[in-house]
């Protein structure tokens, strides 16, 4: 579906050569393999003559990719121990891998490498403190130089070197620098190095897509100035999907909800729990569009108040946009989700979610476009979940901690109260050196310690995932491996946001519910008989707990316990008859089964459950039941 939707965006955007075109491209790929580095060319025929450049040792990360004028590869690469490896091809054989700058120990992010009459290798590498400074070595006759300080010492983080040289033997290097509190471009060498146009021609991009090849694929060909441009595959992805989502003009829509109207017996609900109305009069369950202005209107006395608004941004890279959703956008990501649960919980409060997820940010680009935000909204809060993308590209820990406090604080000296959210896990499967790298965040305690630091609250993603059973196979997008799918979205980001934001909106709100009860007409039932069993339900007052997997049992008269499978078959296996079920959606009451008592039933004392248990959480946790009945029948 995604794959069917990116490349009718593409015809219709008109990024597809023509044959004859596709066929003057010349470029070479290089990626990371389970220790090795790959190497071959791109044509339209696809990738061939791969050769393995470094039979083991190299870091899962994307290499540094370059073309000589004669255009021909060379490559550096970093090692699992933090060593920058090089290698260059002659056009028949790879030259010997070797080590041209040993780690230090110090984390190191993705080298970068030019060659051109002269080869120059830049990088950043972690001083005191943590954040990075940037580096380089130079080959020359002698060979190569040992590390090169680009700048003076700083206490910034200095991160994303890229290395250029041009045909005369003149280098340049260019970096993110942050400034205060944005990042700003900083550089050394010869600027006439640095060729003016350093985007892939998107023909030959979208032959990079359509090879298959992974995300940490870097891609280098030579410009019409006879100088290298290279971009990573995940880059090239990231920027299409804007482009599409832009074309598109995707938005958010509400999610389908249905305002409580009954309280369970004995028990208040701590709102009013009734739809309101707009001011223009109009019944509405759901949030307006948050561009929308409620028409001015003279109401009569009797008419209940307009509901307060609250705005609330929702900041953050392609997760938070909705990327591995069903319709890969805002439509079925967290936000408008969200949206659903607040207004379903706290009526006549309307809230608004503004969706402000851009795929393929970086936090130091977020640090950049927080602020334009803020003042385009002026909303009450923020949600600020980056640093995926962080992940991938190896900026060190420090630096991402740096640049979500930075963040926080530009919110809040705006009034705007932020919200953080620790990283959600990668399929360990898929991106285990990403998965890890997440994790090793997670647990250095990165975002918590801004928490207990600066008071800034956060959402416990990561912890969310994880404790769900299988959570790659049942909460993660395969096709992308850093996305959540609409499980993931719906039934744990959006419920641990809302678990997060809840004290801040209204600390005395108690969840009441569901309610459930079980019937049948007689208690001693006979072989032969088939028997009715039917239901009654008083949904909750909160809308995470009416998302949910309803399981039903048997237990026998010997004590053993069986549970029906999603076909009503009783088996040992502990499965759930439904999955993802509203509850406030479902009918009041109405018939659960008809169970036929067989002639293998034997005689004695039986007992039917009904357990609601949160939707993909552990059956057996009863912490994480939301309703419960059970009944009891003799089979004579």
């Amino acid at each position: 579906m995604k794959s069917n939707l990116f490349k009718i965006t593409a015809v219709l955007m008109g990024i597809f050569s023509s044959p004859a075109h596709a066929a003057s491209i010349h470029a070479w790929v290089a990626y990371p393999d389970g220790g090795k580095v790959v190497c071959g060319s791109l044509s339209p025929q696809g990738v061939q003559g791969l050769m393995v450049v470094a039979k083991d040792g190299a870091a899962d990360l994307p290499p540094g990719l370059t073309l000589g004028p004669d255009s021909l590869p060379s490559l550096v690469w970093l090692g699992e121990t933090g060593d920058i490896f090089f290698s260059a091809y002659n056009g028949t054989n790879w030259s010997p891998s070797r080590v041209i700058v040993p780690s230090f120990g110090n984390h190191r992010g993705i080298p970068s490498l030019a060659v051109s009459g002269i080869a120059v290798v830049a990088w950043a590498e972690s001083g005191s403190g943590g954040f990075e400074d940037i580096f380089y070595a130079v080959r020359t006759a002698e060979g190569w130089s040992g590390p090169r300080p680009a700048h003076e010492p700083n206490s910034v983080p200095d991160i994303l070197p890229t290395a250029f040289a041009s045909p005369e033997g003149k280098f340049a290097i260019v970096w993110k620098s942050l400034d205060g509190s944005n990042y700003v471009e900083k550089r050394i060498g010869d600027p006439a190095a640095v060729p003016r146009g350093s985007d892939l021609p998107d023909d030959l991009a979208e032959l990079a897509i359509g090879a298959g090849l992974p995300l940490e694929t870097a891609i280098a060909s030579l410009g019409d100035d006879g100088r290298a441009r290279l971009a990573y595959l995940k880059q090239i992805i990231d920027e299409r999907e804007r482009r599409a989502a832009l074309m598109l003009g995707l938005s958010d829509t509400p999610f389908p909800t249905e305002t409580p109207t009954e309280t369970p017996t004995g028990a208040s609900p701590p709102l009013t729990m009734t739809p309101t109305e707009t001011p223009t009069g109009e019944p509405t369950t759901t949030a307006p569009p948050v561009t929308s202005t409620p028409a001015e209107t003279s109401l009569p006395a009797t008419a209940t108040p307009a509901p307060r608004h609250v705005y609330i941004i929702a900041f953050g890279d392609s997760i938070t946009y909705g990327r591995g959703s069903s319709t890969n956008g805002p439509r079925t990501g967290y936000p408008v989700i969200l949206e659903g649960i607040l207004n379903y919980n706290f009526a006549p409060t309307r809230f608004h979610l503004i969706n402000e997820g851009l795929g393929g940010e970086q936090t130091d680009m977020g640090l950049g476009r927080i602020g334009g935000v803020l003042d385009s909204h002026h909303a009450d809060g923020i949600l600020i979940m980056e640093g995926t993308n962080d992940m991938f590209f190896n900026i060190s820990f420090e630096t991402v901690q740096e640049n979500l406090k930075q963040m926080a604080f530009r919110a809040k000296s705006r009034g705007v109260s932020p919200i953080l959210a620790t990283l959600i896990p990668t399929v360990p499967s898929l991106r285990p050196a990403q998965y890890q790298r997440t994790r090793n965040f997670y647990t250095g305690g990165y975002v918590q310690s801004l928490s207990r630091l600066y008071g800034i609250p956060y959402a416990d993603q990561w912890n969310a995932f994880c404790s769900i059973p299988y959570f790659a196979s049942v909460l993660m997008d395969w096709s992308t491996g850093n996305h959540p799918n609409d499980n993931g979205y719906r039934y744990v980001m959006s419920p641990e946001w809302y678990a997060t934001i809840t004290p801040y909106i209204n600390p005395s709100f108690r969840p009441v519910g569901p309610v459930l009860a079980l019937r049948e007409s007689v208690q001693a039932v006979t072989r032969g008989s088939i028997e009715d069993f039917g239901y009654s339900l008083v949904p909750s007052n909160d809308l995470v707990r009416n998302l949910v997997d309803c399981y039903v049992a048997l237990r026998h008269p010997d004590g053993r316990l069986l549970v029906f499978n999603s076909s009503w078959q009783l088996t040992s296996a502990v499965t759930p008859v439904l999955r993802g079920v509203v509850l406030s959606n479902v009918p009041r009451s109405g018939s659960l089964l008809e169970l036929p008592i067989t002639t293998n039933y034997s005689a004695g004392a039986y007992t039917l459950y009904l357990v609601m248990v949160r939707s993909f959480r552990n059956p057996l946790d009863t912490g994480s039941w939301t309703g419960y009945a059970d009944i009891h029948f003799t089979v004579q």
